[in-house]
């Protein structure tokens, strides 16, 4: 049975480089090109950032889903929100 959760953390810093290059991997490489990466820390515009914190934190709850075990399916809502379904 699929369950709901919904994220509202508060964000912090880039903590893993490998669940960092992940989430540079989804974004365009429009958006790319415009940040400035080094080691963990990331300089951009505000709407490039923002982008790139969801797919990171997107990243970073399919691979804790992961390390226990469950299955995780991703949709992309019209509104620009990611939805995760995670299966015990």
């Amino acid at each position: 049975m699929p369950c709901t959760y919904e994220s509202r953390t508060e964000w912090t810093s880039f903590t893993d480089k490998a669940t960092l290059q992940k989430a540079l991997d989804r974004l365009d490489m429009r958006t790319r090109r415009r940040l400035n990466v080094i080691g963990l820390n990331v300089e951009g515009e505000p709407e490039d950032l923002n982008a790139l914190r969801q797919a990171y934190q997107v990243e970073a709850q399919k691979a804790t889903a992961k390390k226990r075990g469950w299955f995780v399916t991703e949709t992309r809502l019209s509104d620009g929100k990611i939805k995760l379904t995670v299966r015990a």
